[in-house]
């Protein structure tokens, strides 16, 4: 007995081809009963609809679907490895790192999850193990992949700060920025804010100003300057597990996107909003990676919910009218 509506999956698999992953989700829905996917066609389009509900930004509907499907995934099927991934991070936002840990170990290293799945056990271990010299070790297994010497480092200096040790993480920051001729403007965020909560106002000066010298974009650090000029004390930014590794998917997502990676990045990007919810650099990232899929209209319903008092608002005022005039509405 099948138990599929081969119509209905036959639209979906053509919405598919064309990249309409709203429709294919709605004809995959209505192909299957989803209470009832225990049959080889069921568990196919629940595959398919937990991919296209990742790149939606449906995490939620993908982890229920997952569940019932995860012990017919196969791991070493790199097709299923963003659906494990996750169930990992429904683990992680549900404080259940054990878990996580365990699930973890199927994952398979290709892509992004080379870089991603040493850094994540790193911050499971300090979390749950409070094992700082692990996690330490797990980091250090990436040290000979330079590629991502500043993200590894960025990551050390994060959760040396978890351990409360201070001057430890400001070393490790200092290295993150020297890994780049050409820091981006987040990792130069993160890394002032660190030394201007340690009263380090010039070293914090100094990182937003080698940012500006390969950017030239006086917008973005206006307001930081103008705070570290009067040296008032920021909040921390990176406050728990959660966000630290919230900050790796849209790290990742950022840092290695191309036409091959395009989908993969925006998954990871909606990890990261499923795990710190209002989370702007992350959300703008989502914008330019919906933009290199020509989906403009997503895309500029993001910009416009940009807050006026935030550092990017001109930035996405002027994606947003780009993105209009590439839509032949250049006059709104």
């Amino acid at each position: 007995m099948f138990a599929i509506d081969f119509g209905s999956y036959l639209a979906g698999q053509s919405a598919l081809n064309k990249n309409d992953n709203k429709s294919a989700i709605y004809y995959f829905e209505n192909a299957i009963d989803l209470k009832t996917i225990d049959t080889e066609y069921g568990k196919d389009v629940a595959k398919k609809l937990c991919t296209l509900y990742l790149l939606e930004g449906q995490i939620k509907e993908c982890i229920v679907l997952a569940k019932e499907i995860e012990k017919d995934l196969n791991p070493d099927d790199s097709d299923n490895t963003s659906i494990l991934m996750a169930l990992i991070v429904s683990d992680i936002k549900e404080k259940n790192y054990n878990s996580a840990l365990k699930r973890l170990k199927n994952i398979k290293k290709s892509s992004y999850e080379r870089f991603s799945v040493p850094i994540i056990e790193a911050w499971l271990i300090s979390e749950e193990k409070k094992n700082l010299k692990k996690a330490k070790q797990k980091l250090d297994e990436l040290e000979t992949d330079l590629v991502i010497n500043g993200l590894r480092n960025l990551n050390l200096a994060l959760i040396h700060e978890l351990f409360n040790k201070e001057k430890e993480a400001l070393i490790y920051y200092e290295k993150a920025i020297n890994a780049y001729t050409q820091p981006s403007y987040r990792l130069a965020e993160i890394s002032a804010n660190a030394f201007e909560r340690n009263e380090n106002f010039e070293k914090a000066k100094d990182i937003y100003i080698k940012f500006n010298s390969s950017s030239n974009d006086n917008l973005l650090i206006e307001e930081s300057l103008k705070r570290i000029e009067k040296k008032i004390i920021p909040k921390k930014m990176i406050k728990n597990t959660s966000d630290g590794i919230a900050e790796l998917f849209s790290t990742i997502a950022s840092s290695f996107s191309s036409d091959f990676t395009n989908n993969f990045s925006i998954i990871y990007t909606h990890f990261a909003l499923y795990l710190k919810k209002d989370f702007e650099v992350a959300n703008l990232y989502l914008a330019e990676l919906l933009e290199n899929n020509q989906r403009f209209i997503d895309a500029n319903n993001i910009y416009k919910k940009i807050d006026s008092s935030s550092n990017f608002f001109w930035h996405s005022r002027l994606k947003n009218a780009r993105n209009l005039e590439l839509l032949g509405e250049n006059n709104k």
